[in-house]
């Protein structure tokens, strides 16, 4: 029977990369439209007009080590697959793709929970060539080969300083603040997206109520070895394989401590550049798999 009008995602192209571990259900392409509604005293609209449009995709994977910095979007580097369901056979041969030609990926954020597997989360910007044209095209291309299901991570240890043991839950937010030019010269979609500023936190939950120290809880404490280590599941074995994130330096503050048994302190990290590197934002440091 043909292919019937249903569909569902079943990858995402990054930067040449298919990604087969897309979390779907947090897969959101939205297209930031800002309209013009007038009605000229009228009771209901008499005109209503797009007048500016900022189109982002942002998806969660867990293939933590997709990247750890803003990147700029080249020709195809960003495509959505959508398969379509067949009327007996599950999914039939059509598809629909929604591509992203130009534009900026940013990672927002990297969490995980103990004993779960890690999530990355990203948004891309998507820009114009000329402020006319649309940023995304939508068409018919099948998808290619995915990749397998390999890249899964769960949290390992976690170091302010030293290491931090009962960490129940890890959160880094990137902070990057991305800045679009919609609108400049009379054109609704962008034709650049930048970073102009980066506030970037760790927030972290542990079982150890040691790290409640007295520095930490009524000042905040300047540290400078913080890190957090990943460790890749493999199928059938143990965790092995390693990705560590790092940060130079920061302040570490108690944001509250809690009763129960056990006690939970939940811990921030502000972060801090020390010496400006050009393009490397905060010093953040990836360590892949050797």
């Amino acid at each position: 029977m043909a292919d019937i009008a249903k569909h569902t995602l079943v990858g995402i192209a990054v930067v040449g990369s298919d990604l087969a571990n897309v979390i779907p259900d947090s897969v959101k392409l939205s297209p930031g439209l800002q309209k013009l509604v007038e009605s000229g005293g009228a009771i209901t609209p008499t005109v209503i007009m797009t007048m500016l449009a900022e189109p982002v995709l942002e998806f969660k994977t867990n293939k933590i080590d997709l990247l750890s910095a803003p990147a700029l979007v080249g020709a195809n580097d960003i495509v959505l697959y959508f398969r379509a369901y067949d009327a007996s056979a599950g999914l039939g041969a059509a598809y629909i793709s929604m591509t992203i030609g130009t534009g900026l990926v940013v990672p927002v954020s990297l969490s995980c929970q103990a004993g779960q597997k890690a999530e990355l989360t990203v948004q891309v910007h998507a820009t114009s060539s000329d402020g006319d044209a649309v940023p995304v095209a939508v068409g018919t291309t099948a998808a290619g080969t995915l990749a397998v299901l390999s890249d899964f991570w769960t949290l390992g240890t976690v170091t302010l300083g030293t290491a931090v043991t009962g960490v129940s839950s890890f959160t880094l937010n990137f902070g990057y603040n991305v800045t679009k030019n919609a609108g400049e010269g009379g054109f609704p979609y962008p034709t650049q997206a930048y970073i102009d500023a980066q506030k970037a936190t760790l927030a972290i939950t542990c079982r150890q109520l040691a790290a409640a120290t007295s520095a930490r809880l009524n000042t905040g404490a300047a540290e400078t070895t913080i890190t957090a280590a990943f460790r890749q599941l493999a199928e059938g074995g143990i965790p092995n394989g390693s990705y560590t994130v790092t940060a130079i330096e920061g302040m570490v503050s108690i944001d509250d401590v809690s009763g129960g048994a056990p006690s939970e302190t939940s811990i921030m990290v502000d972060l801090a550049c020390d010496v400006w590197a050009g393009t490397n934002y905060l010093a953040f440091a990836t360590v892949e798999p050797s």
